[in-house]
């Protein structure tokens, strides 16, 4: 399920690049922390460099997709509202994608 969830999120970080905002990592970290509330939710690589970070509110229902290169550089990719968690899958437990 979570690499499922993890493949329509990356499908669609693609169609939003255009519309990233960026900054410094720090700096765009504590936006999402002081503004919104949200704290770290999940992580994935996109490649072998690119850091992938969902960050959330649970409470407020915003949510935060952010791209971070090895220099830094953190991009939004995606945000909305309505988060909702789901339980989490054991990495034993993880159904296989075949592509």
């Amino acid at each position: 399920m979570n690499r499922l969830v993890l493949a329509v999120v990356l499908s669609l970080i693609g169609a939003h690049t255009a519309d990233a905002r960026c900054g410094l990592a720090k700096a765009m970290k504590s936006t999402l922390v002081s503004q919104y509330g949200e704290a770290k939710a999940a992580t994935g690589m996109v490649g072998q460099h690119q850091l992938m970070e969902l960050w959330a509110n649970p409470n407020s229902g915003s949510w935060t997709v952010m791209l971070t290169s090895p220099q830094g550089v953190s991009c939004v990719v995606a945000m909305g509202n309505e988060f909702e968690a789901v339980s989490g899958v054991k990495k034993s437990e993880a159904p296989y994608i075949d592509h």
